[in-house]
């Protein structure tokens, strides 16, 4: 422990002295870098007062030349200002209007096309098949008396759409009626029997019906039947007159039994034409062939 009390004053003293050489180089470093710091933050003033002066004959020349070069751009936008006899202007009016005429050849188009697919799907009304329900034998009745009367005559008809659309009827009209005539060429089988003609009008006589199959829709290859009826009758004279049009055996050619009348439809709502249309009809029934034919009459039968 002699030589710990001998050097340990000396010891102490070596460290104080390494200790005093640090904080002095610390120091230095530390003033040299604020010295370096101070000469940069001094450098611009001293670059800025040392810039050179441009001439004033020099700058005069630039202002010029930028305003030739200005008038110059301007007489160069002057040039190419569009007006209406340019060709840029001609050229952009003349496409223009080839625009406009390619889209009223397109309306056009469609119009055609429209009309075409309607007149492809408008519905068409027709008469599919019409047919005596009576029995032959039993149309004339003995009724208590001893008298020959004549029962209800019914016939059905059946109506045909053969168009793509449906049809809605808003009138219609199915007169059943015995028609003779008494004349001699009539008798001997010349010339037609035909139902009443209103001259007038420019139709036949229909009845005074006008609500057959009123309102009924009747969708395309869809078959709609109407039946209709004559009531008995008691006379003699009117019970003859149906036997003699009517039995295969008995009938005589101035007496025809006609079914006949008209249909006003129109076409359905999403088609948005909004047309109505007309059918007329006229059959006679034929005993020899035991049921109806049509009668080639283009004022009874038709279609608009």
């Amino acid at each position: 422990m002699r030589w710990l009390r001998t050097y340990f004053p000396l010891v102490l003293i070596a460290a104080a002295l390494l200790l005093n050489v640090a904080n002095a180089n610390t120091a230095s470093k530390k003033l040299g870098a604020d010295h370096h710091k101070s000469e940069a933050a001094e450098q611009p003033k001293t670059v800025k007062q040392q810039e050179p002066e441009v001439p004033l004959s020099v700058l005069q020349e630039s202002i010029r030349a930028q305003k030739e070069q200005s008038i110059a751009a301007e007489k160069q936008a002057e040039a190419y200002k569009e007006t209406w006899c340019s060709p840029s202007v001609i050229v952009q009016a003349v496409l223009a209007v080839v625009g406009a005429g390619y889209l009223i050849f397109a309306g056009l188009q469609w119009q055609v096309l429209y009309w075409a697919f309607f007149a492809e799907h408008r519905p068409r009304l027709g008469i599919r098949r019409i047919a005596l329900l009576n029995i032959l034998d039993e149309i004339l009745v003995e009724s208590s008396g001893g008298t020959l009367t004549q029962p209800p005559i019914e016939v059905q008809l059946q109506l045909i759409n053969r168009g793509g659309s449906d049809a809605k009827v808003i009138e219609g009209n199915v007169t059943v009626r015995i028609d003779k005539r008494d004349s001699i060429e009539a008798h001997l089988g010349r010339g037609k029997v035909l139902p009443p003609f209103d001259v007038r009008k420019g139709i036949p006589a229909y009845g005074d019906q006008r609500d057959a199959a009123k309102d009924a829709i009747i969708k395309p290859a869809e078959p709609y039947t109407i039946s209709k009826m004559i009531p008995a009758s008691g006379s003699p004279s009117d019970a003859a007159h149906v036997y003699l049009a009517l039995h295969r055996d008995k009938f005589v050619r101035s007496v025809a039994f006609h079914v006949f009348g008209y249909f006003k439809y129109r076409t359905p709502s999403w088609l948005r034409a909004n047309r109505s249309y007309y059918t007329a009809f006229c059959r006679r029934y034929d005993p020899e062939k035991g049921g109806f034919v049509v009668i080639d009459e283009p004022d009874y039968e038709y279609e608009e």
